[in-house]
């Protein structure tokens, strides 16, 4: 037996107690272990190691299941042991049985969720999604429908199962399964309403059956319309009293309310107010948006003037706030275009002063007041036939020249004139006398 030679190196003896310490040494036959773990013999460390791998670290981590040998042999001694060890991975845990919990509780409803059906589990671990901080470790809880849970909301809750291995990092995945039950909490409906209420004519509003804390897809919804939206539009077509039925899908829970909602007449509604118009410039023009309302107040945004009526000279958009005496307010708005406003002057251009009364003379038609107005009419050779200067509308040629009739023929007429503003204006043109 090697273990119980005597060796001796020049003045250094190897003692028997190397070789007495390896005969004593237990060796196991087989092991069960994680993932990664390692073999390590604490009672021999002043020995060296040469692992079935060619290693000759004092370790050997496990990472398949195998036989590993090892040769174990004393530093100060010729003493070494040869061992080989069956090596078995621990067993995993196994989700043999799911919850398969997909259900729906109604008020003060209990339900049991238990996982300890499973194999090769160790520990639970549960996460509540009601209550978070708290991680029971029994393998079954009990879950309550209260009025603490949100309303008509899903709730997971998962549990952790935890094998042998789960508190060695390396194989904390591996050893871990999980298992989920789904429960679908439904609490009573509450419909609350708020007051009735008097809203402004152009507004409209939405009115809930359900708050946003209840999933109104789990509730049947009835209004007054028979619609079955959780939302109800209202404006003044639909004003009035309205009332709501919501009932509850899975637990038959009924929950109603009314609300009557009105809308005050507006104060605009019988006022001409303003258009869209066209103005010269520096000729103003009235911009009225009085209503037959006497606390009705009015507010221009342009020069934030009060009045009912402005005049207003430039061509731009002019916006008018009326509020009426329930405080609702509504915007109008014209726009006022820059249009061509030179005078026009006109003239026919043919004439018979035959003395039949009909289209004997020739006057100038005029759409504005002309200042500074005269007329001068002439052959065709530049001799004149008629001048004048004065008011336009008092213009008269009866086709007499000197008291004399003027040939029949063409003529030719020029004219200047100014408008109300100073501005100086030629025209010209021909006129055919026929008798």
């Amino acid at each position: 037996i090697l273990y119980s030679l005597l060796f001796i190196s020049g003045a250094v003896s190897y003692g028997q107690a190397d070789c007495d310490v390896l005969s004593a040494y237990v060796f196991p036959d087989t092991l069960t272990l994680c993932r990664r773990d390692t073999i390590r013999f604490d009672s021999l460390q002043d020995y060296t190691y040469l692992w079935s791998d060619f290693s000759t670290r004092t370790y050997y981590a496990m990472d398949r299941e195998e036989t590993v040998g090892v040769t174990i042999t004393s530093k100060t001694s010729a003493c070494f042991t040869q061992q080989s060890i069956v090596l078995f991975f621990a067993p995993k845990p196994i989700l043999q049985t799911p919850m398969n919990i997909d259900t729906a509780l109604c008020l003060d409803d209990t339900l049991l969720l238990d996982a300890s059906a499973q194999t090769n589990v160790l520990s639970y671990y549960w996460n509540i999604p009601t209550d978070p901080l708290n991680h029971p470790t029994d393998s079954s809880i009990t879950v309550i429908c209260d009025t603490t849970k949100q309303a008509s909301s899903v709730y997971y809750y998962v549990v952790s199962m935890l094998g042998i291995c789960t508190k060695r990092s390396l194989t904390v995945a591996d050893y871990t399964i999980y298992d989920t039950a789904k429960v679908f909490f439904q609490l009573p409906p509450k419909v609350e309403f708020d007051k009735d209420s008097t809203y402004c004519f152009d507004e409209s509003l939405e009115i809930e059956a359900l708050k946003p804390d209840f999933d109104a897809t789990h509730y049947d919804i009835v209004w007054d319309d028979n619609s079955r939206k959780n939302i109800l539009q209202i404006d003044t077509s639909n004003a009035g009293l309205h009332y709501v039925t919501v009932s509850s899908k899975h637990c038959g829970d009924t929950a109603t309310d009314t609300v009557t909602i009105n809308f005050w007449n507006p104060a605009w509604t019988q006022s001409h107010l303003i258009k869209d118009t066209g103005t010269c410039e520096k000729i103003e023009i009235i911009l009225d948006a009085s209503v037959p309302f006497v606390h009705t107040t009015y507010l221009w945004t342009h020069d934030s003037s009060t009045n009912p009526v402005v005049n207003v000279s430039q061509a731009k958009s002019y916006t008018v706030i009326l509020t009426d005496s329930a405080g609702c307010q509504k915007e109008f708005t014209a726009n006022v275009k820059q249009e061509d406003c030179a005078p026009k002057l006109t003239m026919s251009n043919v004439f018979t002063p035959n003395g039949d009364g009909r289209n004997d003379l020739l006057s100038p038609v005029t759409s504005e007041k002309l200042v500074k107005f005269s007329c001068r009419i002439f052959s065709r050779f530049g001799n004149d036939v008629f001048r004048y200067e004065g008011d336009p509308s008092e213009m008269r040629w009866d086709g007499k020249n000197r008291g004399a009739d003027v040939p029949t023929g063409t003529y030719f007429w020029t004219v200047k004139y100014d408008d109300l503003f100073g501005k100086t204006y030629h025209q010209q043109g021909t006129v055919s006398v026929f008798r």
